[in-house]
């Protein structure tokens, strides 16, 4: 008899992994709206969708549901759902408010590329080049060719002035496919494809073994966003959004 009363909701767990469950449709259908947290949820889908200037903090004691919010957030915006399989959850925000729910209807051809920084460094540049580097592999993802090569050039660059071994090393590898650094230089300078497929090619043997990673290359954030971004776009995403988790790892 009980059975037939109680419902026991197999996605229950103590706690959520915004990584792990943001593509679960049944924990974005088992997600339990209040008008508040429809507000906020509504609020932070128009800050996304019209590119606002501004910043806002979500904050609350442990166990409120934030990391639960912030999957369902960038669930609804990542582009992996149609209607029908999160019409249980948008059925639940249609009770609170109709207008956000035909507003997700509406944009629900929007594509936005969700990146997870590594939260393991106490380095930022580290942690969200890593986070990146996840993402473009996972997606898919080329980076733009001048932005290759100038993250070739600054690397060979940084060898030439700091780590003379590597950058003679470079050049002895270089002698024996019959090209001077000089020439080489002049081929990253025209964005050559070839000179990026050479030197993917020899930087292990350059490094040790370890693969070249143009996104790790590159010499600041702003630079290897922006790059990033523009290769995201490339592929027909509407923008790229950053785990909250950027925020938590650098916070004093």
């Amino acid at each position: 008899m009980t059975e037939k009363i109680l419902n026991i909701l197999t996605t229950y767990k103590s706690s959520i992994n915004i990584r792990d469950d943001y593509l679960d449709t049944e924990k974005l259908n088992s997600f339990i709206p209040t008008s508040h947290n429809v507000e906020l949820l509504e609020e932070y889908f128009e800050v996304v969708l019209n590119r606002q200037q501004k910043s806002i903090l979500l904050s609350g004691a442990y166990g409120t549901g934030k990391s639960y919010l912030i999957s369902i957030l960038i669930g609804l915006l990542a582009g992996k759902f149609n209607s029908n399989k999160i019409d249980v959850l948008l059925k639940k925000i249609e009770l609170f408010s109709p207008h956000f729910t035909n507003k997700l209807k509406a944009e629900r051809n929007k594509k936005y590329l969700i990146v997870f920084p590594k939260d393991v460094f106490k380095d930022f540049k580290q942690g969200i080049s890593l986070g990146i580097k996840e993402a473009i592999k996972e997606n898919n993802i080329e980076l733009e060719d001048s932005s290759i090569h100038k993250a070739m050039k600054n690397k060979i660059q940084d060898w030439e002035v700091n780590h003379k071994i590597f950058f003679q090393t470079l050049k002895k590898c270089l002698k024996g496919k019959n090209i001077c650094i000089k020439n080489f230089y002049q081929q990253i300078d025209e964005f050559s494809p070839q000179a990026f497929k050479i030197f993917e090619d020899l930087y292990p043997k350059v490094m040790g073994g370890e693969r070249f990673f143009p996104e790790n290359a590159i010499s600041t954030v702003p630079e290897l966003l922006d790059a990033f971004e523009k290769a995201a776009l490339n592929k027909k995403y509407d923008g790229v959004l950053y785990d909250q988790k950027i925020v938590q790892m650098f916070v004093a």
